[in-house]
């Protein structure tokens, strides 16, 4: 360490120790941080196996808040095709509720691993931003599992009725692993997508972003959304690829609003 960087007034004792720690530190202290991540998650992935008939239970029977869409357990008939399914299944199911059960913990510890890079003032936001990240990816994730699935499910799983009156119907016969893969999925990418606003706070309150680039970009952002929504979503009709688009362009206004208030705060404080 420099005799500049010690005579500094504005590096404070964890940044002198950030400065100090070598390449084996940071390794370690990620190992750490891991460690604390899969132990939460295994926790919460045996306490979600307790009750992992009620989470299938759930998952297959939906609240439906939209008019005329059916559950997907009225569509379908779920099979397992292994003898071993059922239980890869309810294992399945344990470890996404324990990782989404555990994700404030898994937050928590990403910051603390790379908070020792930030300012002081940087470092304060920590809880504002963990509970905005857990609050956004839970919402995203809800609104995937109430709007978006039961609307994509009810136009893959009607395609059936080739011809009623010749008999020649289709059963959908799904496999429950193949169907809780397609839901997990869903909700994981609307989840990351609606982290966002809280994203593009942090970036800006680091120096990193700011709202002049975000608006620049808008159109290709908006091209994006558009190739993101078409490849996660599994069908070719465009009320889907809407719904799964428009969320993503929404928010990604919000967050160049986000920005744009962020950045006048933080030059005012500064």
């Amino acid at each position: 360490m420099s005799d500049a960087e010690k005579d500094s007034p504005e590096l404070t004792e964890n940044e002198t120790n950030h400065i100090q720690m070598s390449f084996l530190d940071h390794l370690a202290e990620l190992r750490r941080r891991l460690i604390f991540i899969v132990l939460s998650v295994l926790v919460m992935m045996m306490v979600s196996f307790v009750f992992s008939n009620s989470i299938i239970k759930l998952l297959l029977y939906p609240p439906m808040l939209i008019p005329n869409i059916k559950p997907p357990i009225e569509m379908m008939r779920p099979v397992i095709t292994q003898v071993q399914g059922l239980m890869m299944v309810k294992i399945q199911v344990g470890l996404i509720s324990g990782i989404i059960l555990s994700l404030p913990i898994i937050l928590f510890q990403l910051w603390r691993f790379i908070s020792p890079g930030l300012r002081k003032k940087e470092r304060r936001y920590a809880i504002p931003i963990i509970l905005s990240a857990t609050i956004c990816f839970i919402i995203g994730a809800l609104f995937s599992f109430l709007i978006v699935i039961p609307i994509t499910l009810n136009f893959l799983l009607t395609m059936g009725d080739i011809d009623k009156e010749l008999g020649i119907i289709i059963e959908n016969m799904i496999d429950l692993d193949a169907y809780l893969s397609f839901v997990s999925g869903f909700m994981l990418i609307t989840g990351l997508t609606f982290e966002l606003p809280v994203l593009s706070f942090f970036l800006t309150k680091i120096g990193v972003l700011n709202h002049k680039f975000l608006r620049t970009y808008w159109r290709h952002a908006s091209i994006a959304c558009l190739v993101v929504a078409a490849i996660v979503t599994p069908t070719t009709d465009m009320i889907t690829l809407f719904v799964v688009a428009a969320p993503m362009i929404i928010l990604y206004e919000i967050s160049i609003w986000v920005s744009m208030i962020t950045g006048r705060k933080k030059v005012k404080d500064e």
